[in-house]
């Protein structure tokens, strides 16, 4: 189990980390998801202990992390960490990265690691290119590759997908997240990604200025933002108040129905193809909506909606 526990840092008189305390179970995944600034990166090295927490501490399998202060190379004998540059031997073949930490393992046992990392995340046919010759998204699956080579009990991830193309990006988190499952490796994923957050993490942490604004399952913190900065993070949103309440409500686009008649009338603005949908900006007399529709709208076209029942849950208390 990973605790932080009330862990505060600074940078140049500058806050970064504020009084931060979570635990992380064995085996579980942790989507640390934010703005640029907020914090994710830092945090990933005070786990890791390329800083020291200047208040509090971390703890990891009852060991407490030691920062440079206390100890010269920084890490932990089961914590692989991946920053966003990789840290690959540019001059090694992507086989020889990927079996960097198995010297301990039989020749036929660090070949089979090998060849598995190479073809879980599409590296076969370059296995023998040295790293320098490689692009952004292939450097970036062999350091995920290497990285998981050992099974870490714990695995750091600063950005992993940034550099994959769209082609291949789902195919290689899935790669990543069914072999972190299988080998009960625990995972943290600092991301601006809400699909790395909703698809492939059992918890979600989100972090504004250092702060920590919600923590709980990933599907929980979706479907029940505490604050619009949660929500923004996620989705363009609407805050919607309904005509006898003066308290406002975040809706999601996918959270209005367009319907023949109801006591929500807009006027459309303009439309947006997304994919297999489109999403309609439009304009009501509390201010701007948004919502999905199969089919486009014309600018003015005046229509009617309804707030799904799951949005509307969010009035009662208890949901924040």
């Amino acid at each position: 189990m990973l605790e932080i526990q009330n862990v505060s840092f600074s940078f140049s008189n500058q806050l970064i980390i504020d009084k931060l305390a979570l635990d992380l179970p064995s085996g579980k995944h942790l989507a640390v998801l934010g703005e640029s600034g907020s914090g994710k990166s830092t945090l990933l090295k005070l786990i890791y202990g390329i800083y020291d927490c200047q208040e509090g501490q971390i703890v990891f399998d009852n060991q407490k992390i030691k920062g440079p202060k206390q100890q010269l190379i920084p890490g932990h004998p089961n914590i692989k960490y991946v920053p966003q540059d990789f840290e690959l031997n540019w001059y090694a073949t992507v086989a020889e990265n990927i079996g960097t930490f198995l010297s301990y393992a039989t020749p036929t046992k660090r070949n089979e690691i090998i060849a598995d990392l190479l073809h879980r995340f599409d590296l076969t046919d370059v296995a023998s290119k040295r790293a320098i010759d490689l692009s952004g998204g292939q450097k970036q699956r062999t350091a995920l590759a290497k990285s998981l080579a050992i099974n870490p009990k714990l695995l750091l991830l600063d950005e992993p997908f940034s550099n994959i193309d769209t082609a291949r990006r789902n195919p290689i988190r899935r790669a990543l997240f069914d072999y972190a499952s299988e080998n009960q490796i625990a995972v943290i994923l600092a991301t601006h990604d809400p699909d790395d957050a909703l698809a492939f993490t059992d918890f979600t942490l989100i972090l504004h200025r250092g702060k920590a604004l919600q923590f709980g399952s990933s599907f929980q913190v979706y479907n029940a933002p505490k604050t619009p900065t949660v929500a923004a993070l996620y989705s363009d949103f609407t805050l919607f108040r309904e005509s006898d309440s003066t308290r406002e409500i975040i809706v999601y686009p996918h959270e209005f129905s367009v319907v023949p008649q109801s006591n929500i009338q807009v006027v459309v603005k303009n439309c947006y193809q997304q994919r297999s949908q489109f999403l309609v900006q439009a304009h009501t007399n509390q201010g701007e909506v948004f919502f999905y529709s199969q089919t486009p709208f014309q600018p003015n076209t005046i229509l009617c909606l309804e707030v799904h029942p799951d949005a509307q849950k969010r009035w009662q208390p208890e949901q924040f």
